[in-house]
């Protein structure tokens, strides 16, 4: 099911509960955010690492090939956090 939802004045967007709940996220959990072919996409790093192993799986691979892309992907992270500390604060609590 579709949602729609708006980009308000400081670029925020509210997800609708119904979709939190059909991807089992809440108050606190982390996305990932990244612009794929023209669109917004926000999964959590549980799905990534999940999508990551089973391509791993159907290229027959070994396994090695995931945890250097989830090292890769984590670096990009710490990258992006020295950039601008801000863009990832924690909820308190």
């Amino acid at each position: 099911m579709a949602h729609i939802v708006r980009i308000g004045v400081k670029g925020r967007t509210v997800l609708p509960a119904a979709l939190r709940a059909q991807v089992r996220v809440g108050v606190g959990d982390e996305l990932v955010a990244h612009a794929e072919d023209g669109r917004i996409v926000l999964e959590t790093r549980e799905a990534i690492k999940a999508r990551l192993r089973s391509l791993a799986a159907a290229a027959k691979s070994d396994g090695r090939a995931v945890d250097r892309l989830l090292a890769d992907r984590a670096a990009d992270l710490e990258l992006e956090e020295r950039r601008d500390p801000q863009q990832r604060r924690r909820p308190a609590g």
